[in-house]
């Protein structure tokens, strides 16, 4: 792991604004890592390791540092040219989640981030990660939580005006666009896990509820803007010189920083999950 990276009071907001333009990714992504090393400084990582649903690779990059992880696995194959640009992965492979190209029994750790909730048969997904884990062997992977719609910020507004169907239907189809099929409370996720013989060990949240609220206004704010085309000119002018750029990310770090450092000890818009691979496999 890369301890030049993972250090107790790292900013990752400043990394991840330098990776993103869009702030409120930026913002959410920031959190996950921080979330997500708060948890591997307390526990050792063990190879080999599968990063299931990589991507473009910018948030293990933060996590496991370079030539860290095993195997990246991913079903879009841009993001694939991306994650190798960076060297994070030993092998690239690009598959579908419900279909594992792996043999079984062979990772100490299969990891995860806001990428299972976009599956619509995630069940396959689990008993796939079940066969290629190692007895005793860890899941770890990130979601939103079953509360994440109701820290929404429009949600919020319209609830408040006393428009709780339109509110309802908000949170639906923000969801929806999202391709969030599945928010779980934590004890469905125990009895889904359960079902294929993943132990649940613990779980953390992370994304307050203030923090969804902003995470939610910027992007809608955002989604405006891309619709007229005013967000591809903002992106063209922070990309003008490395001056403008820096403007940029001092702006947002500065705006989003309250929101960065804010807890989630009880509840949050997002969820990390640890489980274990049990002795006997279904």
């Amino acid at each position: 792991m890369n301890d030049s990276i993972d250090t107790e009071g790292e900013d990752y907001l400043a990394h991840l604004l330098k990776e993103y333009y869009h702030p409120s990714i930026a913002l959410w992504r920031a959190i996950e890592v921080k979330a997500i090393n708060r948890y591997f400084r307390k526990n050792s990582i063990l190879h080999p390791i599968l990063d299931l649903g990589c991507g473009d690779g910018k948030v293990s990059k933060y996590i496991f540092g370079e030539g860290e992880v095993d195997y990246g696995l991913e079903i879009d194959s841009e993001c694939v040219l991306w994650a190798k640009e960076l060297n994070i992965y030993k092998n690239l492979i690009i598959a579908d989640a419900q279909a594992f190209p792996f043999r079984q029994e062979y990772f100490n750790l299969v990891f995860s981030n806001c990428v299972i909730e976009h599956i619509p048969d995630n069940e396959k997904v689990l008993k796939n990660v079940t066969s290629s884990l190692k007895n005793g062997s860890l899941l770890i992977f990130t979601v939103p939580s079953n509360k994440f719609g109701e820290y929404l910020f429009f949600y919020s507004l319209l609830k408040k005006s006393g428009l709780k169907k339109l509110a309802n239907s908000y949170s639906k189809t923000r969801n929806e666009l999202l391709n969030h099929y599945h928010c779980y409370e934590i004890n469905e996720w125990k009895e889904k896990l359960n079902k294929y013989n993943l132990e649940y060990v613990e779980h953390h949240y992370y994304l307050s509820p203030k923090t969804v609220k902003v995470w939610d206004f910027m992007a809608a704010i955002i989604y405006l803007l891309e619709r007229v085309r005013g967000w591809r000119l903002l992106e063209k002018i922070f990309n003008a010189s490395p001056v403008v750029d820096q403007f940029r990310i001092r702006l947002f770090r500065t705006l989003l920083s309250p929101f960065y450092k804010e807890e989630s000890d009880e509840s949050g818009g997002g969820v990390l999950i640890v489980a274990r691979k049990g002795q006997g496999c279904e």
